[in-house]
């Protein structure tokens, strides 16, 4: 059992328990996804940050939990507002009224896709111990979307 193992193990905590690498175990680089058996903190290649296996399974584990909180979330949000919108009168909306609804609901779709994208990208690194590459950029697009998005609505409103 390694040191870290050892502290983890008697004081009781079990996400250090989880999270702490044995001297053994294969690690792999954040940045440039090198693996190596190298009991080391930082790549031999890049100088990113090694992570063990159960170490990003912990952090996949957050990132299930933060996915399913925005879909949750923005999708009850989302049937809210369609709800108030769909009760207001007729008259107090106008043809201008559209774009601006749309938009809104465009920044919805994206907070919804952008924790579908957490969810999948969280189960992923659950079973396979590793992180997806084409996730992590699917999911750094979405947040540029949203961003660029929200300025739009925001210029809007």
């Amino acid at each position: 059992m390694s040191p870290a193992s050892a502290h983890a193990f008697a004081t009781g905590n079990p996400l250090q328990q989880a999270v702490a690498p044995a001297a053994s175990e294969r690690r792999s680089c954040d940045k440039c996804y090198r693996e190596t058996d190298q009991a080391v903190a930082k790549c031999p290649q890049c100088g990113g940050r090694l992570r063990t296996a159960g170490q990003i399974r912990a952090l996949g584990v957050v990132l299930l939990f933060v996915g399913v909180f925005l879909v949750a979330l923005m999708g009850a949000v989302t049937i809210f507002v369609i709800g108030v919108v769909s009760q207001a009168e007729s008259s107090k909306l106008t043809a201008n009224d559209t774009p601006t609804f749309l938009a809104i609901f465009a920044l919805f779709g994206l907070v919804i896709m952008f924790g579908f994208t957490s969810i999948a990208g969280g189960l992923w690194q659950i079973v396979f111990g590793k992180r997806n590459k084409a996730l992590k950029y699917i999911i750094l697009a979405l947040a540029f979307a949203l961003l660029l998005i929200g300025s739009v609505v925001q210029l809007i409103l």
